[in-house]
């Protein structure tokens, strides 16, 4: 992967909170089509600088890029509308609907109106919103809820609820994705699910960012590693690159 056109590109960025320095001057590139593992100590700085990017925060200072459009501060809704979608740590579904319920209401905002005259009226389908569901439908069946496709999110496992989560990324076909440690609370076996749902991801033309604590996940589905330490990038390359990097060894990979 060549960072010749980056997805996304983070220029000297900094955050503080209080007298504290989160991010400190942090800056990386993510290449496009890629999928980037984000990756350091506690308190290094990893979930803030999400945050920043997803425009939860504001930075303080520096540059953040999505392509060539700068959407350094703007409001989490227009960042969204410009290709970056995020996940959180807990997955979040409407719990009320079904799988396909979740799926269908994520469908870009264009192809919602009849789609959710489906949901909510239950009322004859059009040939769009049959195309739709043929979509969500195969995505859902991709993942393995096929099962569970008619129960409501609500009843759905951890591993269960992560997996309905990345079937309503794929409906939108986003840019660029954030995953904040998806594999928390996943068993081992969703675990694999999930790492092949993030590849299929990226084969659909999306870049995948993700910060995890499990190397071994890192190793085996990242193309690159960023290594973050007190708020600043210590280190980037594949995992292999990195055990020969003494600071990095130091601040994180001596402790893991």
């Amino acid at each position: 992967m060549s960072d010749a056109s980056p997805a996304l590109t983070v220029d000297d960025v900094w955050r503080s909170f209080g007298g504290v320095k989160a991010v400190n001057g942090c800056s990386f590139t993510v290449a496009d089509r890629s999928i980037t593992g984000l990756v350091g100590p506690n308190g290094a700085g990893k979930s803030t600088m999400i945050n920043l990017i997803s425009g939860l925060l504001k930075p303080e200072k520096g540059a953040i890029h999505l392509g060539t459009k700068d959407i350094t501060g703007l409001p989490m809704n227009k960042i969204s509308t410009a290709g970056l979608i995020r996940t959180f740590q807990v997955a979040r579904e409407w719990p009320k609907l079904t799988v396909l319920e979740n799926v269908l209401a994520a469908a870009p905002a264009g192809q919602r109106e009849g789609v959710w005259r489906a949901v909510l009226a239950r009322r004859s389908l059009r040939r769009a919103d049959i195309v739709l569901e043929e979509r969500a439908r195969g995505l859902i069946d991709s993942l393995r809820l096929a099962p569970v496709i008619d129960m409501p999110a609500s009843s759905l496992s951890g591993g269960q609820k992560r997996l309905l989560e990345f079937a309503r990324i794929s409906m939108v076909s986003p840019r660029i994705v954030l995953l904040d440690e998806p594999l928390a609370g996943v068993n081992p076996v969703l675990g694999e699910q999930l790492g092949l749902a993030i590849q299929a991801l990226r084969e659909s033309g999306s870049t995948v960012l993700l910060i995890e604590h499990n190397l071994g996940f890192i190793e085996r589905f990242c193309d690159t590693v960023v290594v973050m330490a007190a708020g600043s990038v210590i280190g980037r390359g594949s995992m292999a690159d990195l055990r020969h990097n003494p600071e990095v060894v130091e601040a994180y990979l001596g402790q893991a």
